[in-house]
Formats: C-alpha cells, sequence, structure tokens
C-alpha cells in the first residue's frame, strides 16, 4: 500500500524563485482557407490570453502547488511589464522583488489554429541587468534569505540572471543554509558552481562540455564533479531523467507520456515540482521521480500548464498500481485533492460478488468524474484492494470500513453500494 506516497507530507516551505520573466501570448483561432496573397494560413481569430511566460510559468505552478512564492526579476517599464506583474499577483505570486528597468519586457506571441502553433512571434531585447538594478534587486531580496527554504533559479539567458547576481545567490544560499537549485541556460557554466541542484536538457548538458564529452553516463559524471553540486538532473525529452548524485549513484526515470501535444513550459513544469518537492522535504529521488511525471503531463495539454497535486497523484496511479491505494490516515488529503471533481464510490464487498465489478464498466467515464472504489478490511481485502487499483477506470481505491465517514471527507456526487445500476445519465440507483 503507498497511500498516496510523498504526497502525504506536502507541505512546501516558502520559496524565492528568480529568472527571467517574459509574457506569453496566445492567439487562438480556426484555418480554414490560404491567403490570396500568398501562401500562407489565413486565421480566424476567436480568442485571446496572456500568461505569464518563462519564470513566471514556474512561479505560478508552484503557487498551484501549495508554496508561498516570492519572484525575484526584473520586468521593463512598459505596458507588458505592467501586464505580467498583474498576471502573477492574480495568481498569487509576492512581486515586491521584482525591479524595473530599461530594457522592455520580453514577449512571446503564438498563433494557434485547432489547437496547432502555426507561428511563434518573439519581441525582445537581451541586456543585461544594469548596476543599479543589481543592488536595487539585492536590497529588496536579502531580507528574504532568512525566511525561505528553498532558493530557485529559472535561466532562459534573457539578460536578468548575470553570472555576477548567480554568484551572489548561490554565497547568501550558503550563507543562510538554504539549498539553491538551478534551470541553466548557455554553455558556460561556472558561476553555477557551489548550488544543490541542477536541472539542464540533454542539449544544454552537452554544449557545456563543449563536445570533449560523449555518452550520458560520462557527461553526467564530469559535470557533477565540475561544478561541485550535490545533484544533476537531466531532462531527456522522450528518454525520460537522469538522476546523478554526489555519491557516484544513478538513477534513470523513464519517461511518461500518453500523447504529446505542446512541449511548451515542461521543464518550467518540471523545475517547480522538483523544487516544491525539495521544499516539502523530499528526497532528491522522489523529487525527480515526481517532477518526470509532471513533465508527461505538461505536455498533454497546449501551452504552458498549471500542474495540480491531483494531477500527481493520479500520474502516481497510472505509473504504479499501488500508488491509487489511499490508507485510512489519507483519505483526508485524498478530499482536499478531489474537491472540484465530480466523486463516484463503488463500494467493493466480497458478499456482493460482480456487481460492483459490472458497475465500473457501466459508468459513464467524464474527464471531471473521479471514481473512487472503496474496500472494508475483512479477510479478502488486500486482494479486492489491488483487482480494483488495476482497473484503468478506477482512479483511487480506499480501503475504510467507516463508509459515512468516507462518504463525508470525499463528499461524492452518487454512491454506489450493491444494487445493480446504470450508468451515470440514470441517477436513481445511486443514493446521493
Amino acid at each position: 500500500m503507498v497511500a498516496l506516497k510523498g504526497l502525504s507530507d506536502w507541505a512546501p516551505g516558502p520559496i524565492l524563485l528568480f529568472g527571467d520573466l517574459m509574457l506569453d501570448r496566445y492567439t487562438w483561432g480556426c484555418v480554414d482557407r490560404i491567403s490570396p496573397e500568398a501562401p500562407v494560413p489565413v486565421l480566424h481569430v476567436e480568442r485571446e490570453e496572456e500568461r505569464a511566460g518563462g519564470a513566471g510559468n514556474v512561479a505560478l505552478n508552484l503557487v498551484s502547488l501549495g508554496a508561498r512564492v516570492y519572484m525575484a526579476g526584473r520586468v521593463g517599464d512598459d505596458v507588458e511589464g505592467l501586464r505580467l506583474l498583474q498576471v502573477l499577483g492574480e495568481g498569487g505570486v509576492d512581486t515586491s522583488a521584482v525591479v524595473k528597468d530599461a530594457s522592455p519586457t520580453p514577449v512571446k506571441q503564438r498563433l494557434l489554429a485547432q489547437g496547432q502553433q502555426l507561428v511563434r512571434i518573439d519581441r525582445e531585447l537581451t541586456i543585461g541587468l544594469g548596476v543599479d538594478c543589481f543592488e536595487e534587486l539585492k536590497r529588496r531580496v536579502e531580507p528574504l534569505l532568512s525566511q525561505v527554504s528553498l532558493i530557485v533559479l529559472s535561466d532562459y539567458a534573457k539578460g536578468a540572471l548575470t553570472p555576477e547576481l548567480v554568484r551572489w545567490i548561490t554565497q547568501q544560499g550558503r550563507r543562510h543554509g538554504v539549498r539553491v537549485v538551478i534551470d541553466p541556460k548557455g554553455v558556460h557554466w561556472d558561476h553555477y558552481r557551489g548550488a544543490a541542484l541542477i536541472k539542464p536538457n540533454w542539449g544544454e548538458a552537452k554544449r557545456a562540455l563543449h563536445g570533449r564529452v560523449e555518452g550520458i553516463q560520462a557527461i553526467g559524471e564530469q559535470l557533477l564533479e565540475q561544478l561541485e553540486v550535490e545533484a544533476l538532473a537531466i531532462t531527456r525529452a522522450q528518454d525520460g531523467v537522469s538522476l546523478f548524485l554526489k555519491e557516484g549513484r544513478r538513477v534513470d526515470y523513464p519517461a511518461l507520456v500518453r500523447e504529446v501535444k505542446d512541449v511548451t513550459g515542461a521543464g518550467d513544469t518540471v523545475l517547480a515540482v522538483m523544487g516544491a518537492a525539495l521544499a516539502s522535504g523530499a528526497s532528491y529521488e522522489w523529487a525527480t521521480h515526481l517532477g518526470n511525471l509532471a513533465g508527461g503531463i505538461a505536455v498533454e495539454h497546449v501551452g504552458c500548464h498549471r500542474i495540480t497535486l491531483e494531477e500527481l497523484a493520479m500520474a502516481l496511479g497510472r505509473s504504479d498500481w499501488r500508488s491509487k491505494v489511499v490508507d485510512r490516515a489519507n483519505v483526508p488529503l485524498l478530499g482536499r485533492l478531489l474537491r472540484d471533481r465530480q466523486v463516484v464510490l463503488v463500494v467493493v464487498r466480497e458478499e456482493t460478488g460482480l456487481r460492483p465489478w459490472t458497475q465500473f464498466h457501466a459508468l459513464t467515464h467524464e474527464a471531471h468524474h473521479r471514481v473512487v472504489a472503496v474496500v472494508p478490511p475483512d479477510s479478502h481485502a488486500d486482494t479486492l484492494c489491488e483487482l480494483c487499483a488495476c482497473l484503468r477506470h478506477v482512479h483511487f481505491v480506499v480501503r475504510h470500513g467507516d463508509l459515512n465517514l468516507v462518504r463525508e471527507q470525499l463528499n461524492p456526487r452518487w454512491v454506489f453500494d450493491g444494487e445493480p445500476a446504470s450508468p451515470l445519465t440514470n441517477k436513481r440507483p445511486f443514493s446521493h
């Protein structure tokens, strides 16, 4: 029994996030003809949306995962910068450590038709952080260093994270006993030395060694030693994630993706989940496992996706059926994870025979429904839990003897307890 392993103790401490902030604009529409002016599609605009991109996407993911986030970085003194701060503030991010300077706010505009990206338009001017902004940023950040449990750097090479600033951050992290986690960029990584964890992708890891070393094992070992970090997590797209630890261990996590729709922001999601897990006291191994699952979830959505703990719990169940089984102590947590879902309870008892099993297939399985099997403890409870957990349409299995208490904590819309029932379109067989 896994019992929401790793999520029952999920309580991330405050996180200080440094990084390159940018505004993402999405223009959604449909294409049904080619322009008579040139051989290009004509996009009929249906809606437009603005989101926080870059480090802002990391910040919103961290908030979605329950962390208090102090955002440190810069925006331009322009309309886009004001809008970006507004989006972050509405998302629950503390932006008191974000400074304004003369560099314009980077904007990435994506045009999409039928869910597919047609073109991306970038408006940006890469300028390093000025001396005055550097000093102002340090002044705003210093009071926060004693309050946070983790420092995260999201480097997009847009100029906000200069080598001098990164060195200052890592020094301050060591001084205050706070680990620093970095998502790097570029090919010169000397200023990242001394961080706790660095999370490059495969291409970045290879370029950082300038082709001197080949093969994942050799590259991982070389970077781990050269950068003097505790852990190195290399994301490898369809090959998953490879984690290297100081004691010489390597752990590989296979990719678990059902359908790739868009890779935008997937690295941000991995970084946010790993950061929130570490801020909750998780090991590097468990944080990487959750981050790998989160990356698989992110690419199943178009655009930057804000991940939730419920999605992580569901992904754990898909990766290992034992992770669907929830013990008595964690039923309240399951109730919190499913508070925005329509829950269906199916009680499975030995004496009811096959009726519950046929019920699972009679249900109308929709995206907002969560099917929870409840197995009262008896002589065959372990076997029944395993059988229920192996069913694709069962999202969670609760082993509990008090059905009324389970109903109170999960607040189901439908309950089936032994009587024949039809799909959810016919609600009469269910108690409400």
